[in-house]
This record gives structure tokens, sequence and C-alpha cells, in this order.
């Protein structure tokens, strides 16, 4: 605990200067394009007081949770059957190495065309983005654990129940946890680019919403807003990997 503590007094110590870096770049340019960090921050307070803000967050924290959650579960179970599996490998890796390359965002045409413009498009471009990602992730964990690991508990008579909960499932808990951090990112990104069509909520829609009316103090709010739930979401899951994987620290 005390590495993950040290980690974030480096970070809290370096938003100062990035603070600092933006305040300079404001004063070089300016430009009401680039606003002063300063008056951003001032106008956070404001924007957390109106009830609409309320209504962009909810939709946005609602998409991220939904299609990062089903990203986990769909990417764990079939990670895990592919690295356990050796006929479903075969079947599915090559299926996998074909699709894994191809830019899932190309395919919001045809998400939008099969399911419509509604909430559900949304959640399964995050999902059909991050999936990959971590079922890729968990089935190369399972692979790549030495046989003789398996071979020894076996020789000794451990049922393959407890093989699962010994040496799998500690592996699986480690890389799951890796997968969270990079699908925070990841579906983050995938969140702006997603509400900005098809709704009017969701800090993505409030941010361009903001970009077209030349309102640059309220998109800066904006952006700064969504980069914080993705910083505070990647946090969390941090913290739980160190809680639940004591052991890889």
């Amino acid at each position: 605990m005390q590495n993950l503590k040290n980690k974030y007094y480096g970070i809290f110590i370096a938003l100062p200067i990035l603070t600092l870096f933006w305040f300079m770049l404001f004063l070089m340019l300016d430009s009401k394009i680039v606003q002063s960090p300063f008056d951003v921050f001032a106008q956070i307070p404001v924007f957390l007081s109106n009830k609409e803000t309320y209504i962009h967050l909810y939709f946005s924290l609602t998409r991220i949770f939904l299609g990062i959650l089903f990203s986990i579960l769909i990417g764990t179970f079939f990670g895990v059957l592919m690295g356990l599996n050796k006929k479903f490998d075969n079947i599915f890796t090559p299926i996998l190495y074909l699709t894994y390359p191809v830019p899932k965002l190309s395919l919001l045409p045809i998400v939008v065309l099969t399911l419509g413009i509604g909430e559900i498009s949304k959640i399964v471009m995050i999902v059909l983005i991050i999936v990959f990602q971590i079922i890729t992730s968990i089935r190369s964990a399972i692979i790549n654990i030495p046989p003789n690991n398996f071979h020894f508990l076996k020789v000794i008579g451990v049922s393959k129940l407890k093989v699962f909960y010994v040496v799998i499932l500690p592996i699986i808990a480690k890389q799951i946890f890796v997968s969270l951090k990079i699908a925070v990112g990841t579906g983050i990104s995938v969140l702006f680019f997603t509400e900005n069509f098809g709704t009017k909520y969701g800090l993505g829609y409030y941010i361009m919403d903001c970009f077209q009316m030349a309102n640059y103090l309220n998109m800066y709010t904006g952006i700064v807003i969504l980069s914080s739930i993705g910083f505070i979401l990647f946090v969390f899951v941090d913290f739980l990997e160190h809680y639940f994987t004591p052991w890889s620290y």
C-alpha cells in the first residue's frame, strides 16, 4: 500500500506543474481559444450547481459503467474459455485475430442502422472496442502459465477446481484489473465519440455543444470534468487491484 501512496503523491505533485504549463500557454497565446486554468477551475462550482449537469453526468456514467461491465463479463468468459479449452481456442482464435485489427469506430454506421441511435448502440460501441483487449489479455495470461504448475498439482492429486482457484484465478484477477485500467481510458474516449450522435445528454454532447456555440470556458470545464471522471475511475480500479491482488506488488 505504501507504493500506492507514493505513486499518488507524485501525481498530485504533477498536477500543479501541469496547471502551470497550461497557464503559461494561456499567457503566450493570449487567445479566447485557450482559457485560463484558474477561470476554468472557478467555473466548476457553477457547472456543478446547474441541475442539467447531473443529467449529463448520469447518462455518461451509466454508459461507461455498463459498457465496461459488459466488456469485463464477456471478455473474461471468452478469455478463460479460450485459455483453458484447446478446441474452443482453435475455433475462436482465428476469428479474434481477424476481427481485432478492424477499426471498431468504422462499424458505427452498421451499429446505428442495426440497433438505432439510442442507448444500446452507444453501449455496444464501447463494448466492441474494449472487449477484444480483455479477451486477448486474459487468454494470453492463461496460456502463458508454465505447464509444470498444472503437472505438479495434478501429480499430488489436487482437484481441477482447486487448480483453478490456486493457479488460474489469481492470474485472471490480476489481468482483469490491468484490463480494467486500460478499459477506463479507452472507454472514456469512446464515450466522448458516441455522445456526439443521437443524444442531447452526456458530457461528450455538452463539450461539443459548447464548442459549436464558441462557449470555450464551459467547453474546457466539461473537458476537465470528463477527465476527472476518468482519473477517479482509474484510481478506484488501482486501489481495488492493490486490495484484491496484493501478491502482485
